[in-house]
């Protein structure tokens, strides 16, 4: 569980900054002190549910992938399909020129 707490706190850590706060004010936003970011921060310690719930509607990111430091979720399934249309505008710009 260690890895995933990091992969969450290094996304806690970019979304934050992006957003150009403070741990002293996402803190504030949350309801929690600095130090309790700074935890969260470095996968020391982890949000209850509840808090998890609040972050992620916060910053608009599934609690899912939020914990495992993702932004966003790209299927296998999505990949192939992407794969299916390069290789068919491929064959279809062959048979233009």
């Amino acid at each position: 569980m260690e890895q995933q707490n990091n992969a969450f706190g290094e996304l806690l850590t970019t979304l934050r900054k992006e957003k150009g706060y403070t741990q002293q004010k996402l803190g504030e936003e949350f309801g929690v002190g600095h130090n309790t970011i700074s935890k969260w921060e470095q996968g020391k310690l982890v949000p209850d549910a509840e808090m998890l719930m609040k972050i992620s509607y916060y910053f608009n990111i599934l609690i899912d992938l939020l914990l495992k430091g993702q932004r966003y979720q790209t299927s296998v399934k999505t990949n192939d399909t992407i794969k299916e249309l390069l290789r068919m505008d491929r064959v279809y710009k062959y048979y233009q020129d």
